[in-house]
């Protein structure tokens, strides 16, 4: 007699099957097949059983769940379809000529799809940068709710509006800082006022010493001497000079492209008629590589000893309140803190959701890229400029020092500096976010 072949029974063997198996089963044992054969057949009629009682259930689940995918599927290429053939057959009139408005009808559906799934993208890629900014840079117990903003920038004031807001009517507020000594910011704004010809409010003012231009109450627009660019009447790097652009109404003339200042505080008195409001961005260098240079630039004006040490230096940090060296000035100048003021951490968290939320952070040894971004989240044309004019200003951005800095004194500055330390990783991980967004130099932030 033939060997049985032994087989798993399909899902749609009837009730007659197993019966069957059973019966070929027992004459295969009475031919003389050993005791393990019987115990193998009796499992598989066994578990054949279970087999048969369990899939119903289980193919009836699986033939739903591909019917309602299938359904699915379906219902989209359906509506894939009456939109496609909407647009075809409104692209031709009755004479099966070309429609006049085809073209823009279809180009309009093409850009408002564009649009939504930009839109859909940035809101994932915010909240990717939001998650990531509060895993890396804040504490686990604290959101942003938690923390509240600087006084100068209250919800009843609102002076300054988020990077994140459409930049109509905006007035543009570049903030130095670190104004004792910043390459990056030199250059910037030689950038802003020669290669892209914007009127800027700044220390301009007093390369000329016209007595016009000092004491006119009115917003005057003049030519820098090499009558290449032009800048206002209102040196707005000083407080004297801030209190002045408010009482000529400088932002509400709407004729200075960007106000130059490394005050915010005081610089928020210019939005008081709430015409208007500030949109501020930055250029941050690393905390340790600007002391440095401060440390540098103080031993040459101020005659100290050749051989005075980083740790001599700092030890002058406002020792009988003469401030000659100010630990920690980006967390101060953001949260409007004295320089003899000890700060907490309470403070510092303050200051990074200022540098958050209302700040458009780029960098100094990433120029280029920050100038791009600049250019394109504001509007200003960077193309039509000659290349040779920004690469030769963002040069001069580069220091070099003779005497690099030793890992210990790398430390102690570090150490030193540890609030803007931390307001610069952040500031790293939002120019990155930043650059991403704002940098294609063919789109406008509107």
């Amino acid at each position: 007699m033939p060997k049985l072949r032994m087989y798993r029974p399909r899902s749609k063997m009837n009730d007659r099957a197993l019966p069957v198996i059973q019966e070929c089963s027992e004459e295969r044992i009475e031919e003389g097949s050993s005791s393990s054969s019987k115990e193998d057949l009796s499992l598989y009629a066994s578990s054949s059983e279970e087999v048969h009682h369990s899939e119903p259930a289980e193919l009836f689940h699986r033939f739903v769940t591909r019917k309602c995918v299938l359904l699915t599927f379906t219902v989209l290429a359906c509506i894939a379809c009456v939109v496609g053939v909407t647009i075809q057959l409104n692209a031709y009139d009755v004479t099966g000529n070309q429609s006049s408005e085809a073209k823009p009808r279809v180009s309009s559906f093409i850009q408002r799809t564009e649009s939504l799934i930009e839109n859909e993208l940035d809101v994932f890629r915010k909240d990717q940068f939001q998650q990531k900014v509060m895993s890396n840079h804040f504490p686990k117990d604290r959101t942003l709710e938690t923390i509240r903003l600087p006084e100068y920038t209250t919800e009843e004031l609102k002076p300054f509006s988020s990077s994140d807001d459409p930049v109509a009517n905006a007035q543009p507020i570049f903030w130095i800082a670190n104004s004792q000594s910043s390459g990056g910011a030199t250059a910037l704004k030689h950038i802003l006022t020669y290669c892209m010809n914007l009127v800027i409010s700044s220390d301009a003012t007093y390369d000329d010493d016209k007595e016009e231009k000092a004491d006119s109450s009115n917003v005057l627009i003049f030519n820098t001497a090499d009558k290449l660019g032009h800048y206002a009447n209102a040196n707005t790097e000083t407080r004297e000079g801030l209190l002045r652009a408010q009482e000529m109404a400088v932002v509400e003339s709407e004729v200075v492209h960007v106000i130059s200042t490394p005050f915010l505080a005081e610089a928020s008195a210019l939005f008081r008629n709430r015409r208007r409001t500030g949109r501020i961005f930055t250029l941050l260098q690393n905390p340790v590589d600007q002391a440095y240079a401060n440390f540098l630039e103080y031993k040459t004006q101020q005659q100290a000893p050749d051989d005075i040490t980083i740790s001599e230096y700092t030890a002058q940090n406002n020792q009988g309140g003469n401030g000659i060296v100010v630990s920690n000035p980006l967390t101060r100048a953001l949260i409007n803190a004295t320089s003899d003021e000890l700060l907490d951490y309470d403070q510092v968290l303050i200051a990074k959701r200022m540098l958050l939320e209302q700040i458009l952070v780029g960098l100094v040894e990433q120029l280029d890229v920050s100038v791009h971004m600049f250019g394109s989240y504001f509007g200003w044309d960077i193309q039509k400029h000659d290349a040779a004019c920004l690469s030769n200003f963002e040069a001069t951005a580069a220091t070099q020092n003779d005497h690099p800095l030793t890992e210990s004194d790398r430390r102690h500055l570090a150490n030193f500096h540890s609030a803007d330390m931390e307001l610069y990783e952040l500031g790293k991980t939002m120019f990155e976010h930043h650059r991403g967004r704002y940098s294609s130099t063919s789109s406008t932030h509107v």
